[in-house]
């Protein structure tokens, strides 16, 4: 996960710095506290199923916006840490990787049209007994 990666090196910035204050504890640890919300957002609560993905809904889900909002603040942070060329690079890595995401996801619908396309329909027929 990049923005977990992107916490961690925000974390080790602020670790190793010399002149520390309450304020860049402050917004590391709201930085974090977005994160985590978006993480615990996109977690699925009734374990792993398969279905098809809303790909037209991605952008303005509220998974994504967690996302978007735990994104600004990690921006915020990178900017207030004087990290701002470095989260050019790490900005485009994500965006890069969210493409990715979403070209996956693609692949899963495209894969579960052609998997239902393909199925036969299957018969059933159930007798019930009684025993005496």
């Amino acid at each position: 996960m990049k923005h977990t990666a992107l916490c961690r090196e925000l974390a080790d910035h602020f670790e190793g710095a010399t002149n520390k204050t309450v304020q860049d504890f402050e917004l590391l640890r709201l930085t974090i506290d977005k994160t985590l919300r978006a993480l615990k957002a996109a977690r699925l609560e009734d374990g792993a199923t398969l279905t098809m993905f809303d790909l037209e809904a991605f952008d303005t889900s509220e998974i994504s916006r967690a996302f978007v909002s735990a994104r600004i603040e990690i921006k915020r942070c990178f900017d207030k840490f004087g990290m701002g060329i470095t989260w050019n690079t790490r900005s485009r890595s994500l965006k890069e990787s969210i493409e990715r995401d979403k070209n996956r996801m693609k692949q899963i619908n495209d894969l579960l049209a052609r998997a239902v396309e393909v199925a036969p329909p299957v018969s059933v027929e159930v007798k019930i007994y009684k025993f005496i």
